[in-house]
């Protein structure tokens, strides 16, 4: 064969693979639509979760704990945890929230970001630093089309003293994530505070979520004038061991809210991101408690209709 003929092969055969990349990737991002979980982490035994989970990142600022040993990781296995980081979390946070989304909406799939550095000697676990959050939405941005990523949940608070601590950075990501119709979910605490709501929550254009039960506001989560929703704040999982597991405050209601929000996405695909919250607003039942009055509930099934 001269020199002509196998370059033109050679093109042929380049063409045909980009072809089949962008084929694969055109389908995979066309089809089950995906959340953004950014937790503890999970517990790779959990059979649920194995066909789940598309993409992994992990990153601990505060040291070193990722699977590689270094403070960051990206792919298969980044957001696993070991057996004696598992032991740390204690009821193993990350994986109640992931089969709670399941629980609610079996047809989404998830990018799980592990965002917290956990140590086992001595036993300690630090939420991720304020300036990793925009790093960590500014990837979920770009990687949105890749992953057809529909939402985000964040079910990590940390308690607030007077005002807001406003991270700019953070609300410039979070608006990008707005303008691809991808609303940012995250808990309002669980302090029982009436007019406060904790942080990422109360950070602009982060949708935050309180947390209710029998259809009334829960006292111990917290509430402001702007909150989102509330959603329910207490789930049964059957899949994480030998005997059921309850979640309970707003942490599990964010990753309710996530999950409910993609399947009206699902349902009503030609409604945009302000779309579905006015109609998550306006089909919400109105709590009239004392200490959060005038408090949405989310009704996933009056949304639906």
């Amino acid at each position: 064969m001269n020199t002509r003929k196998v370059l033109t092969v050679f093109a042929v055969i380049i063409a045909l693979i980009g072809i089949a990349i962008f084929t694969v990737n055109k389908a995979f991002a066309g089809t089950v639509p995906t959340v953004v979980i950014v937790d503890t982490g999970y517990d790779p035994s959990v059979s649920q979760f194995a066909n789940k989970i598309i993409y992994e990142q992990c990153y601990t600022s505060f040291f070193a704990s990722c699977p590689n040993g270094k403070t960051t990781m990206s792919g298969q296995g980044s957001a696993a945890l070991s057996p004696a980081q598992l032991a740390v979390t204690g009821t193993g946070h990350g994986s109640e929230m992931m089969a709670g989304e399941i629980a609610t909406n079996p047809n989404i799939n998830f990018v799980y970001i592990r965002a917290f550095s956990i140590e086992t000697k001595p036993a300690l676990m630090v939420s991720p630093y304020d300036s990793d959050l925009p790093t960590i939405l500014n990837w979920i941005a770009a990687n949105a089309s890749t992953y057809n990523i529909q939402a985000v949940a964040m079910s990590f608070a940390r308690p607030v003293s007077g005002s807001c601590p406003v991270n700019s950075a953070l609300s410039l990501s979070t608006a990008k994530l707005t303008s691809l119709n991808i609303p940012v979910f995250a808990g309002a605490g669980n302090e029982g505070n009436e007019n406060t709501i904790d942080f990422p929550a109360c950070n602009p254009g982060i949708i935050s979520i309180g947390g209710e039960m029998n259809n009334v506001p829960a006292y111990w989560s917290n509430y402001s004038p702007n909150i989102g929703w509330d959603a329910l704040g207490t789930l049964t999982v059957n899949s994480l061991g030998n005997k059921p597991v309850v979640s309970i405050g707003t942490s599990i209601a964010t990753q309710i809210s996530a999950a409910s929000w993609v399947a009206i996405r699902q349902a009503k695909p030609n409604l945009n991101y302000q779309q579905i919250y006015f109609l998550i607003k306006s089909t919400a039942s109105i709590s009239n408690a004392t200490y959060a009055k005038n408090v949405p509930t989310l009704n996933l099934a009056a949304a639906l209709k």
